[in-house]
């Protein structure tokens, strides 16, 4: 009797394309987490004056600071550990209002202590300055010093803040996710959920000094 062999189908194997694909996937995607920690990290760094002003740059306006009063107040230090770093900033008034001023480049260099900065600055001044009573007044940027071309000079840093912080980010997701779409897998998807925590841990740092 002639046995008659049945062959079994193995199940099909990924061509080479979609193989080199789920190199790329993998290549593409772990290009894009390593930039989302120096996005992350660029967002954590500008949080504060940067950030502050990059994102209430149009209402800077200019307008005159009378110095009222000179503050210098140094940290607390017990024994050699230092708890606090020493602060000065100015008391004034702008059309009226109270407001602080931490005097920026008027000073020719960071004061040691009270009778240092009463010698570079007088009170009773009037200082040209920026001024955006919008920003918080918790926040030391309310009021800044007048630099030469201040818009033009802040808008190309916060052109520079996206396109070198988010534009190579956004190049490589991109890659990853078309590459996994050709490959028809979800891992594409899955290092795109794993590129977001640091982008967003950073504007939650930025989020919080803004509310602060």
């Amino acid at each position: 009797m002639n046995t008659i062999s049945e062959k079994t189908e193995s199940p099909p194997t990924k061509t080479q394309p979609q193989s080199i694909m789920t190199t790329l996937t993998i290549t593409c995607g772990s290009i894009a987490i390593l930039l989302s920690f120096w996005a992350g990290m660029l967002l954590a760094l500008l949080a504060g004056r940067q950030f502050v002003i990059l994102s209430h740059i149009e209402g800077y306006k200019p307008a005159e600071f009378t110095v009222e009063k000179l503050v210098y107040f140094h940290g607390m230090r017990p024994g050699r550990s230092r708890i606090d770093k020493d602060h000065y900033w100015a008391e004034g008034t702008i059309n009226g209002q109270p407001e602080k001023f931490t005097l920026g480049a008027y000073l020719p260099k960071i004061p040691a202590n009270q009778a240092q900065l009463e010698s570079m600055m007088s009170v009773g001044r009037v200082l040209p300055v920026l001024y955006n009573p919008e920003v918080p007044d918790t926040i030391e940027v309310r009021i800044i010093y007048p630099e030469e071309d201040f818009p033009a000079k802040w808008l190309l840093r916060r052109r520079n803040m996206y396109k070198y912080g988010f534009g190579p980010l956004a190049i490589a997701l991109g890659f990853c996710l078309l590459c996994s779409l050709a490959d028809r897998s979800w891992l594409g998807l899955k290092f795109f959920v794993g590129s977001l925590p640091f982008p967003l841990m950073g504007w939650l740092f930025a989020w919080l000094d803004l509310s602060a």
